[in-house]
């Protein structure tokens, strides 16, 4: 990815599906909102094909991986996949290609600054 840091990379949700991520980022979480309805609650009507259950969007920064260091991040996502984490958490997000992430672990507490590098290259995307 080589787009300018300052542009946000906005993200797509897709279930993981038993794929391996083929990209990964470590993300600070900055903020996660429940997503609005939209002008006269449109978003939330189920025939539309963007509407997601539960809609929220999980912003933050990268600090590392396959994208720009300092570059911000925008994921929509179901509510009911984000773990349990908030604003200053530190993410891995599993990747297909460039803008869809199939899956969120949260850095575990325990690990060593020295080790998020070893560990951003090996976690687990569950299905």
């Amino acid at each position: 990815m080589s787009l300018s840091s300052s542009k946000t990379l906005s993200l797509t949700w897709e279930w993981a599906a038993d794929r391996a991520p083929t990209g990964r980022l470590l993300m600070e979480v900055t903020r996660i909102r429940k997503e609005g309805g939209g002008l006269f609650g449109l978003r939330k009507t189920p025939s539309l094909i963007d509407t997601m259950p539960e809609g929220h969007v999980v912003t933050g920064v990268v600090l590392q991986g396959d994208a720009d260091v300092g570059r911000p991040v925008s994921l929509r996502m179901p509510g009911f996949e984000i773990p349990d984490i908030a604003a200053g958490d530190r993410v891995g997000l599993g990747l297909i290609g460039d803008e869809t992430c199939i899956c969120m672990v949260p850095v575990p507490a325990d690990l060593a600054e020295e080790q998020i590098e070893g560990w951003l290259g090996s976690f687990a995307c569950e299905s």
